[in-house]
C-alpha cells in the first residue's frame, strides 16, 4: 500500500518525508482516509487466519502476509516521519494491533528474530511518541485522552526497565483522571456518541488486560467505569439488537476481533522476571534492525526484558460486539472504512418494556415490543461535535425508521461539507434559520446549550395528553428539488395552496403509555415513574438569541404500536420556527390538506424483517404552516443520511416551518404495523 495516501481518493496524499508536526491536519483532504490502514486492521485477520490454520501451509501463509505487509510499513513509515504519526491515538490503536499479532503469531516460521527485534524498537519509538505530546491529548478531554492513556500503559508493560516503569506509572495515572472527568455516572461518554462509546469500552478492555500483563492488580475505579460504560451501551439496543446510533460516526473498531472469534485467546505480555522462557539474545545488529531504525533506539538491555506471548485470558462479560472481520490480506476499504455499529451482546437484550433515562449522558431510550426510541435530551451541552440537542430517533422491528443522519467526513467539500451535524437535519426544531450551536473550529461549537429533562408526574401527564388542536391549513411543497439548508419555503411551481377553513379535528382516545426498568441499569439512570409516563425535554438551545423555547413531550402506547410527540413552542415574540423530521428510504405516499398532514412509509430495508412494517404518521399543524418533502437533494444534505463514513443514502426529509407568536403546539402521532 501507499501509506501516506487516501485509499480512497489518490489525489489525496501527504508527504512521508516531513516530521509530522509540520504536516497540516486538514490540507490534504480527509486525514482519517489516509490513517485507516495504517491502524493496521489487517493484522486482526490475518493474526486470526494463521493461529485457526496452524499449522498448515496456509497458516504459514497467513502469517508470512502478515510480517510483510508490517516490515513494509516500518519502512515506509520512519518514526516521527510523515502523516501516520500525527495522532496518539492512531499510534495507540497500531501498537494494539501489532501486539494483537504478535502474541498469535509466536512460534510461526516467519516471526524470526530480526522482525520481532524491528517490532520491539517500533514499540519504544510508539511510546516515545505518546509520552512526548500525552498532556496535548489529555487537554482534549475526548477519547483521545483515554486511548493514549491506554496506550502509554501498554508501551511501559513492554518496554520495561525504568523507562517502561515510569510510562505505565504515568499512563495509570492519567487514565484515572480522565475516566474519573468524562464516564459519567450514568454511564455516559463524554464524546456524546455510540461509535465512540464503542471506543471507549475497546480502550478499557485492553487497558484492563494492561494491567493483568504486567501482573498489577487491577483498579477498581478502572473496573467500574468498564461496567457503568457496558451497561450504558447494552441499553442502547433495541428487541433485535440493533443499537441508536447518534453523534459522530466514522466506523472506529478498534479491536474488530471482539465480536464473532470466539478462541479465547486474547492477548498477555510479560516482564522477562515472570517469563518461563527469556527470550533469545535481542542485541541489535546493523543486519537486523535495518528495516525500523528510530532516531533514539532503546538499548538492547531494555529490550532483553521484554516478552510477548499468547496466553489464555476470558474477556469480561458483557462485551459490545464488532463486525466480523474478514482473513483477507488487505480488507477491501469499504469494509474497512464503511463499518456499522454492531449489534451487542446477547446479554444487552432488554426486557419487553423498558423506559431509562440517562440524565448525565442526556439519553433516553424507551421500548415496547418491537418499537424502540432513543431521545437526546442533555442538561448540559459539553464536548458536542454534532448539533442534535431534541434529536429523536426510532426503530421498528430492528429497521431504523426515524434516522440519525451521520457523519459521513470530517472533511469534504461541495454539498456535503459539515452539513450532517446540523440541527437542520437531525429530527428536531430551529429557530429563525440558525443552528442551534455556532460552528468556531473543526470539532468546536459553542455556545454550548441548556436543556431540562424530567418525567412529567401522573397529573401533568394526563394534561399533556388532553390537548385538542384548534384550527389548521397547510402549504404542501412534495418536491424532490434540491434545497439549502434550512430553507422551508417552497420552490417556484412546486407548491400546494390548500384553502384554509375552519376545522376542529376530534382527538381519540390514546392508548396507555408503556414504562418499566430493563433487566439491568447503571447508577444513576432513571425508569418511567408510572405505566401512564410522558417524557418532557425543554430545548434552552434559542432562549438567549431569541427569547425561545422548545418543549418536547413523548408518550408511548401501552400496545407498542405507536407513539405521540408534542412538540410546543413558545416565545416573548414573534419567532420563525422549522421542524424537521427524516424518515428511512422508502415507498411513500403524503397526503397534505387543511387538517395536517398525513403521510405512509413502506421502508426498503424492511424487507429484511419479517414483520414488514409499515409506518402511519399523522401531523396536525399550525394554520399557515409550510411543508416540504426532499430526497437526496444535489446541492445540500437534505434527504441524505450517512449510515458508515464515507457512505450517503438517500432518505426523506420532512419539513414544516411556521409563525409563532407566543405559544403553539405541533402533534405528531407514530403508528406502525403490517
Amino acid at each position: 500500500p501507499d501509506w501516506p495516501r487516501s485509499p480512497l481518493d489518490p489525489t489525496q496524499s501527504a508527504p512521508a518525508d516531513k516530521h509530522w508536526s509540520t504536516i497540516p491536519d486538514f490540507a490534504h483532504g480527509d486525514i482519517k482516509n489516509i490513517w485507516e490502514l495504517s491502524r493496521w486492521p489487517w493484522a486482526f485477520p490475518l493474526a486470526i487466519a494463521g493461529r485457526l490454520t496452524a499449522p498448515t501451509a496456509e497458516a504459514h501463509a497467513f502469517a508470512e502476509r502478515y510480517w510483510h505487509l508490517a516490515e513494509d510499513w516500518l519502512r515506509h513509515n520512519p518514526p516521527n516521519s510523515g502523516p501516520n504519526w500525527k495522532c496518539g491515538q492512531e499510534a495507540t490503536f497500531r501498537l494494539m494491533a501489532s501486539l494483537f499479532a504478535r502474541a498469535h503469531l509466536e512460534g510461526f516460521p516467519a516471526t524470526t528474530h530480526k522482525r520481532l527485534t524491528a517490532w520491539r524498537r517500533f514499540v519504544h519509538a510508539t511510546g516515545q511518541r505518546i509520552a512526548a505530546n500525552l498532556d496535548y491529548a489529555l487537554s482534549q478531554s475526548n477519547n483521545h485522552g483515554v486511548s493514549e492513556s491506554v496506550g502509554l500503559l501498554t508501551a511501559g508493560s513492554l518496554v520495561g526497565g525504568s523507562t517502561g516503569r515510569r510510562w505505565f506509572a504515568r499512563g495509570k495515572r492519567a487514565l484515572k483522571s480522565q475516566l474519573a472527568t468524562l464516564v459519567y455516572p450514568d454511564g455516559g461518554f463524554s464524546q456524546h456518541s455510540a461509535v465512540y462509546h464503542r471506543v471507549l469500552l475497546h480502550d478499557l478492555f485492553w487497558a484492563r488486560l494492561a494491567f493483568r500483563a504486567a501482573g498489577k492488580e487491577e483498579p477498581g475505579w478502572l473496573a467500574a467505569a468498564d461496567e457503568r460504560a457496558t451497561l450504558f451501551y447494552n441499553a442502547l439496543a433495541d428487541k433485535a439488537n440493533t443499537p441508536h446510533l447518534y453523534g459522530a460516526n466514522d466506523g472506529a473498531n478498534v479491536l474488530p476481533f471482539l465480536q464473532q472469534y470466539t478462541d479465547p485467546v486474547v492477548v498477555r505480555w510479560q516482564s522477562k522476571e515472570r517469563a518461563t522462557t527469556p527470550l533469545s539474545d535481542t542485541a541489535a545488529t546493523p543486519e537486523n534492525t535495518a528495516d525500523f531504525s528510530p532516531a533514539a533506539p532503546p538499548s538492547p538491555a531494555e529490550f532483553s526484558q521484554v516478552e510477548s506471548s499468547a496466553t489464555i485470558v476470558s474477556p469480561r462479560p458483557p462485551l459490545p460486539e464488532c463486525p466480523a472481520s474478514t482473513p483477507h490480506p488487505l480488507p477491501p476499504h469499504s469494509k474497512t472504512l464503511a463499518t456499522p455499529l454492531p449489534p451487542l451482546s446477547p446479554a444487552a437484550a432488554h426486557s419487553p418494556t423498558s423506559a431509562t433515562h440517562f440524565p448525565d449522558a442526556g439519553i433516553l431510550v424507551w421500548q415496547r415490543g418491537e418499537l424502540s426510541l432513543l431521545l437526546r435530551c442533555p442538561r448540559r451541552f459539553r464536548h458536542r461535535a454534532t448539533r442534535d440537542i431534541g434529536h429523536l430517533s426510532v426503530h421498528w422491528c430492528g429497521v431504523p425508521v426515524l434516522l440519525n443522519p451521520g457523519t459521513y467526513s470530517y472533511n469534504t467539500t461541495g454539498p456535503f461539507a459539515e452539513g450532517f451535524s446540523s440541527a437542520f437535519v437531525h429530527n428536531t426544531a430551529t429557530c429563525e434559520g440558525t443552528d442551534s450551536m455556532e460552528k468556531l473550529g473543526r470539532f468546536l461549537y459553542l455556545p454550548w446549550p441548556r436543556g431540562k429533562a424530567r418525567w412529567l408526574r401522573d397529573a401533568e401527564a394526563a394534561e399533556a395528553t388532553s390537548v385538542q388542536c384548534s384550527t389548521f391549513s397547510v402549504q404542501s411543497a412534495q418536491t424532490s428539488v434540491p434545497e439549502s439548508n434550512g430553507d422551508t419555503s417552497p420552490r417556484a411551481g412546486s407548491s400546494n395552496a390548500v384553502s384554509p377553513r375552519e376545522v376542529a379535528p376530534p382527538t381519540p382516545p390514546l392508548p396507555e403509555c408503556a414504562a418499566g426498568p430493563p433487566h439491568s441499569l447503571p447508577p444513576h439512570s432513571k425508569t418511567a415513574p408510572s405505566p401512564h409516563a410522558v417524557f418532557e425535554f425543554v430545548n434552552l438551545a434559542y432562549a438567549d438569541r431569541f427569547g425561545g423555547t422548545h418543549t418536547r413531550r413523548v408518550r408511548l402506547y401501552a400496545d407498542g404500536t405507536g407513539f405521540e410527540v408534542t412538540d410546543t413552542f413558545e416565545s416573548t415574540e414573534p419567532r420563525r420556527w422549522r421542524l424537521h423530521w427524516l424518515l428511512a428510504d422508502g415507498e411513500l405516499r403524503t397526503v397534505a390538506d387543511a387538517d395536517g398532514v398525513d403521510l405512509c412509509l413502506a421502508p426498503f430495508d424492511s424487507a429484511a424483517s419479517p414483520l414488514a412494517p409499515q409506518v402511519s404518521i399523522r401531523w396536525q399543524i399550525p394554520s399557515g404552516t409550510e411543508f416540504t418533502q426532499v430526497r437526496a437533494a444535489t446541492d445540500s444534505v437534505r434527504g441524505w443520511h450517512s449510515p458508515h463514513y464515507q457512505d450517503a443514502q438517500p432518505a426523506w426529509s420532512l419539513a414544516f416551518a411556521f409563525a409563532a407568536a407566543r405559544k403553539i403546539e405541533v402533534r405528531t402521532v407514530f403508528t406502525f404495523g403490517e
